[in-house]
């Protein structure tokens, strides 16, 4: 077994190199920020999108543009889409399938960015919508699909995909990476829920890798702190995530990472950003807030006060300082 102490095989490390060469790696990441330490979060708060008992397509794909541009600083969704994604990447869009509905990556938000990738010229050949197993996809409501000449619907357990051979490593990682991240992908969208969870305190997006790993259950011990941020620091991550669109449409502030209905709520928002610590604070914030609300203790006096983000701030993936992070309705 092949292990690299810097956490990315030898071939990936080849790879990533390529593409930092060829220009692939567009400079909408959050390492692009690094200089000024600086973030966007733009948010699309649209009351009544849920309004029919299920989310409205077109709204929903409304308000996915008006993020994306907002975050992205384009003038239009078409040149925001267009500056992230290439027409030679394959898109590896990560849901969240664990919490079932309504409390899961709902298909309207994911067909909003595939509609937006493919205004960026990408083949829906070359997109990939995948999570943890078949079995959690098919009951949040996805078709699993391998079709060659359309989307492909997948697990990690789907035929010819399973986790690479070679164990990743880095800091407290020690891990095998889903081959969708490490061979099938140049490029990464990160699609969590915004929801509470028992042990880490929030369940967004960078906790969401802990589905793209085949030992997550190694990652749980001191609120999952540093490992959520590690994890998110391997290269074969970090190099090709590109956007970070959380699904807020049904938000939990208590009990999760599965879904209690008494303590979910209609949020009915869509969130966007390149940083992914700046969309992880701000999700902290809309869970505290509302945790405010209805009498609820701090996640800090719960005893799970979501230390992760700022352990990976302090490793330069993003900012979790609130005055360099704006804020955007749209």
């Amino acid at each position: 077994m092949k292990r690299a102490g810097r956490g990315l095989s030898r071939r990936d490390a080849i790879k990533a190199l390529g593409m930092i060469g060829g220009g692939l790696l567009v400079g909408t990441g959050a390492w692009a920020n690094a200089a000024d330490k600086s973030a966007i979060v733009a948010k699309a708060h649209r009351p009544g999108i849920l309004a029919g008992g299920s989310p409205d397509p077109e709204a929903v794909r409304s308000a996915v543009d008006a993020a994306v541009a907002k975050a992205a600083g384009t003038a239009s969704p078409a040149d925001a889409w267009a500056q992230m994604f290439r027409p030679s990447d394959t898109v590896g869009i990560k849901i969240n399938a664990l919490g079932l509905p309504p409390l899961r990556t709902s298909p309207a938000v994911v067909d909003a960015i595939i509609t937006g990738l493919a205004g960026a010229g990408v083949s829906q050949t070359r997109i990939i919508v995948w999570d943890m197993s078949e079995l959690q996809m098919r009951r949040a409501g996805y078709r699993v699909s391998t079709r060659p000449d359309a989307v492909r619907f997948i697990g990690n357990d789907s035929p010819g995909v399973g986790y690479a051979d070679e164990t990743f490593m880095h800091r407290s990682i020690e891990s095998r990476l889903s081959r969708v991240v490490s061979d099938m992908c140049t490029a990464l969208v990160n699609v969590p829920v915004v929801k509470d969870h028992d042990l880490a305190g929030v369940s967004a997006g960078m906790k969401n890798w802990y589905g793209a790993v085949h030992n997550p259950q190694a990652y749980h011990a001191s609120g999952c702190d540093p490992y959520i941020a590690d994890l998110s620091a391997l290269p074969a991550i970090r190099q090709k995530l590109r956007l970070v669109v959380a699904d807020g449409l049904t938000a939990q502030c208590h009990g999760g990472p599965n879904y209690v209905a008494e303590y979910a709520w209609p949020a009915e928002m869509i969130m966007a950003s390149a940083d992914p610590v700046a969309i992880d604070a701000v999700a902290r914030g809309i869970i505290e807030g509302e945790r405010a609300r209805r009498g609820l203790p701090t996640l800090e006096e719960a005893g799970r006060p979501a230390e992760y983000i700022h352990t990976a701030a302090s490793l330069g993936l993003g900012t979790d300082d609130e005055a360099a992070i704006t804020t955007v309705a749209v």
